[in-house]
C-alpha cells in the first residue's frame, strides 16, 4: 500500500555507509514486515466479517487464555452483546448446550496444546430460550518464534440446516421402525426412543385418543434426565381435543 511505498522512497533516499547502512535496512525491512503483516491482518479481518456470523478472539498468555473479545455479531446469535461476555467470564460456558460443553472444552484445551482441531458443531442456549447450533472454526496465531499468542473462534449459525438434518433422519429411522412394527404397544417406545436419539430430546410422550380426550399412554426418557423427575407432573394428566398437543 501506500505506506510500504513511502518505505521504500525512504530505502532509497538514504546515503549512509557501512555499519550505519546496514542497520537501517535491517530496520526498514521490520517496519515492511510490520506493515505487510497489518494489512493481511485487516483483510483478514474483513474476508472473514463477509463469511461469518461472528468472531470471538481468546488472548492467549504462557499458555493460559488471558481474555475474550466476542465480535458485535454475538448478540444475533446468543442474544448477549459484547458488554454481557466481557462482564462475565463465564457466560460463554453457560451459553454452551450442557450435552455439549464436554467437547467444546476438549476444543480449546487441544487449541492450548499447540494443535489446530477440526471445525466443531455445537449447540447453544440463546438468551431467550431457544436453542440454536452453530459451526465453530478455530484459528491459532502465533508469534514469530512460534508460540501462541491468540486464537479465533469463527462462529456461524447453521441452526436451519441442523434442524433439517435431524428431523430427517428422524423421519427415516421412524418410518424404519414403524414398517417392521408388529405389536404397536411395543413399536411406540421404540419410535419415542428413535425421536429422542435422532432429535437430542430428553423425553418423548405418545398420547392416544380417547372420546373427548387425549391421554398420556407411553413415554421415554434419555439421559440425564430420569423418569421419576417428571412422572408426578404426568401421571393422569389429561388434554381435551381443542387445545391440542
Amino acid at each position: 500500500g501506500d505506506k510500504c511505498a513511502a518505505v521504500n522512497d525512504k530505502i532509497r533516499g538514504r546515503t549512509c555507509d557501512g555499519a550505519e547502512m546496514k542497520t537501517e535496512i535491517i530496520m526498514i525491512e521490520r517496519q515492511q514486515a510490520e506493515l505487510a503483516r497489518d494489512e493481511s491482518e485487516l483483510r483478514y479481518r474483513r474476508l472473514l466479517a463477509a463469511t461469518t456470523d461472528y468472531i470471538y478472539t481468546v488472548k492467549v498468555e504462557a499458555g493460559r487464555p488471558s481474555a475474550t473479545v466476542h465480535g458485535p455479531g454475538c448478540q444475533a446469535v446468543t442474544g448477549y452483546s459484547s458488554a454481557d461476555f466481557t462482564a462475565d467470564p463465564y457466560l460463554w460456558y453457560r451459553v454452551v448446550h450442557e450435552d455439549d460443553r464436554a467437547g467444546v472444552v476438549a476444543q480449546a484445551e487441544r487449541i492450548l496444546k499447540g494443535e489446530t482441531p477440526p471445525p466443531l458443531e455445537h449447540r447453544i442456549n440463546h438468551k431467550q430460550g431457544r436453542v440454536r447450533w452453530i459451526h465453530n472454526t478455530p484459528i491459532p496465531h502465533h508469534d514469530t518464534e512460534g508460540r501462541l499468542v491468540a486464537y479465533d473462534g469463527l462462529i456461524s449459525d447453521i441452526t436451519a440446516r441442523k434442524n433439517a438434518e435431524l428431523l430427517l433422519a428422524a423421519q427415516y429411522a421412524a418410518a424404519l421402525e414403524l414398517s417392521e412394527a408388529g405389536n404397536w404397544a411395543e413399536t411406540i417406545p421404540k419410535v419415542l426412543r428413535l425421536l429422542c436419539q435422532k432429535l437430542l430430546w430428553h423425553h418423548a410422550v405418545y398420547w392416544r385418543y380417547e372420546g373427548s380426550h387425549f391421554v398420556r399412554e407411553s413415554g421415554v426418557w434419555r439421559a440425564p434426565l430420569r423418569e421419576a423427575e417428571f412422572e408426578p407432573t404426568l401421571a393422569g394428566m389429561t388434554q381435551s381435543a381443542e387445545e391440542g398437543l
